[in-house]
């Protein structure tokens, strides 16, 4: 069972912008527009400052809140064997460890049930393939989950999460403020 407070810890790297991590050569992120009513698309790609995401290790569900992107990746030219050994290679080069590949049959038979679906909820999970990968460093966590459903042949969803804190957007009004209101 995964534990990544356990995870080694991997020096600081230096890495651009987020959501750090580009989609494979020959491919492009899908977007509204080029969806072109792309069942898989719709609700399922996700740009938030802050949100939650389970990721399986295998066993169970880790939830991260923190930054998110899920991307969903159109294009041909890379098996999903290559796309997972991409990432895990990426976060392995970081000093990140894998922390699950497999399908969605071991989801199936362990009886996991995701709170929030997204982009798993449409198909039955069973041979969708998945790939879990995780770098810890001294001030964070950076999550990478690639997903292929059964039913794409080449195109993938790639879901970044920087572990972090949620910041408050909003404030209390001062009373003064609020008795005029």
């Amino acid at each position: 069972i995964f534990d990544a407070e356990k995870a080694p810890v991997a020096p600081e790297p230096s890495l651009g912008e987020f959501p750090y991590f580009s989609l494979i050569d020959g491919y492009e992120e899908m977007t509204y527009e080029t969806s072109r009513g792309d069942p898989h698309f719709h609700g399922n790609v996700r740009n938030a400052k802050f949100d939650r995401f389970e990721f399986f290790d295998g066993h169970k569900l880790i939830p991260v809140e923190g930054r998110l992107k899920t991307m969903y990746a159109s294009g041909t030219g890379a098996s999903f064997f290559e796309v997972q050994k991409t990432y895990e290679r990426m976060i392995k080069n970081l000093g990140g460890v894998t922390v699950y590949e497999g399908t969605g049959k071991d989801i199936s038979d362990k009886k996991v049930q995701y709170k929030e679906v997204r982009h798993r909820e449409k198909y039955p999970i069973e041979e969708d393939k998945i790939g879990v990968y995780m770098v810890r460093t001294p001030s964070r966590q950076i999550w990478v989950e690639v997903w292929q459903p059964r039913y794409v042949d080449t195109n993938y969803f790639l879901t970044v999460v920087e572990k972090q804190d949620m910041a408050l957007r909003a404030a209390l009004l001062p009373a003064e403020q609020m008795k005029q209101a």
